[in-house]
């Protein structure tokens, strides 16, 4: 009986059978010497195969990841972005409890810009170094940032909360 040795070749590397041995009985072919010579080198020409499948796989996935990362920083850009311009007017309206909310809204819009642009420093324990706008370093601002930081984490949340609700971006 006449086999297609490169048909039967291509279909064990790309199969899911473990062994050329195994192959073959699923085939009904019987192994002699002849056989042996004919499926030299089918191992390893299967796991050379498999090992490009593995790479083009990884490939793929870190394209994807990449790609939905892109997606998120740029949504992330959008909502530090909202932050700023809504924190932005409300300090032009200097109301001072708005004031004082849209201050910490405008540093919380700026890290995360800063940290949706890959630009947030790291430092050797993995926390990111927040680097401060040039407006922060006043003695108004610091007064300022002195009352946010004072403030309950409860307000806080309800603050954030109603950030969220009022963004143009939620």
């Amino acid at each position: 009986m006449a086999f297609d040795w490169k048909k039967l070749k291509e279909e064990y590397i790309s199969g899911n059978v473990d062994s050329v041995n195994a192959f073959l009985e699923e085939k009904d072919i019987k192994r002699n010497g002849y056989i042996s010579r004919v499926t030299k080198g089918w191992n390893e020409a299967r796991w050379s195969y498999q090992a490009k499948l593995r790479v083009a796989k990884e490939e793929e996935t870190i394209k994807l990841s990449s790609r939905v990362d892109a997606e998120f920083n740029a949504k992330r850009l959008k909502i530090a972005r909202s932050l700023q311009l809504k924190s932005l007017r409300a300090l032009q309206h200097q109301e001072p409890e708005t004031v004082l909310h849209s201050v910490k809204m405008l540093a919380v819009g700026l890290n995360e810009e800063r940290e949706a642009m890959g630009l947030s420093n790291k430092n050797g324990n993995g926390s990111t170094a927040r680097v401060e706008p040039l407006f922060m370093k006043t003695r108004f601002a610091q007064e300022l940032k002195e009352s946010l930081f004072r403030m309950s984490d409860d307000k806080f949340d309800e603050l954030m909360a109603k950030i969220k609700e009022n963004s143009e971006y939620h």
